[in-house]
């Protein structure tokens, strides 16, 4: 466990050199974690600006071989961050980046409000206001399907992010619905389904930011989960299995997504004016292509 970062700065950094040592971009067997890897160095910046250093031969290392490839294969919040790092160092891919970019407008300027099409309108044009009222309150009616392990309490998520612009609109639900969020959450790290549990407290956040146990305890267990390399998931089992089949790569592929998603989560709950879906993107990136262009 990784007792000495005791902030969430701290975490970020941690997170960082633990990026900087896992990755290697040279290697075949990493190359379909690139993408992943320059997304989570962009959350550790944002996070921590101090993190830079610890990554910094990592990332320039990245911006020479990455790929629009790499970024279409790769899951889109992750994705757009790694976009957004190319457009801010001015790298060489940027060009074939802004042609993604482009396209990527073009698929969703049509496209019903989703988590996705939310996601882009902000990352592309800074603009994720949702077409459904964000006023009109979640209510109960929603907490039944939080009971269930799968895809109901993912639509219950998938609302509050599309209502909330990722929590940077006001999107209010019931009391209770918050406190079933917080039990769906605590429910899932005791399974140590860590993904779906970060997710919920995301989600709590976005409904009402204000302190309670639910987001404390929440809170507590993504930082027990993190390692003393500073990645996080106690995944030991897996790493075993994998490192004696001979596929180590695969476990960085495991732990690289866990540890952006509890970065990214731990610094929501811990202050509530960090967005980051609005902190990465400010003016829209492809503004900013039109700006240099």
């Amino acid at each position: 466990m990784n007792e000495q970062a005791e902030t969430v700065g701290e975490i970020a950094v941690s997170a960082a050199g633990w990026l900087a040592g896992a990755v290697r971009p040279d290697d075949p067997a990493h190359r379909s974690s690139l993408a992943r890897a320059l997304g989570l160095a962009e959350l550790c910046r944002l996070v921590q600006p101090k993190s830079v250093s610890a990554v910094a031969d990592l990332v320039s290392e990245i911006l020479e071989r990455i790929t629009v490839e790499d970024l279409i294969a790769t899951e889109l919040l992750t994705a757009l961050l790694a976009a957004a790092a190319i457009v801010r160092t001015d790298a060489g891919s940027a060009p074939g980046v802004f042609a993604y970019l482009g396209m990527l407008e073009d698929l969703v300027g049509a496209a019903l409000d989703d988590t996705n099409g939310v996601l882009a309108r902000m990352a592309l044009r800074g603009e994720g206001a949702p077409r459904v009222d964000p006023a009109e309150p979640l209510t109960c009616g929603e907490a039944g399907l939080l009971r269930l392990d799968g895809s109901g309490g993912d639509q219950v998520f998938e609302q509050i992010e599309v209502r909330s612009a990722y929590g940077t609109i006001d999107a209010r639900g019931e009391a209770p619905l918050t406190l079933m969020i917080e039990g769906t959450a605590m429910g899932a790290f005791r399974r140590y389904d860590l993904p779906r549990g970060m997710r919920a407290l995301r989600a709590r956040c976005y409904l009402d930011p204000s302190w309670s146990l639910g987001l404390e305890s929440g809170f507590a267990f993504i930082r027990t989960s993190a390692c003393a390399d500073g990645s996080f998931g106690d995944y030991d089992g897996a790493t075993i299995a994998l490192r004696e089949a001979g596929r180590p790569a695969e476990l960085l592929e495991l732990k690289l997504p866990v540890t952006f998603q509890a970065l990214w989560t731990l610094a929501e709950v811990d202050d509530c004016s960090f967005r980051l879906a609005a902190r990465a993107f400010p003016g829209g990136l492809l503004r900013k292509g039109q700006q240099i262009c």
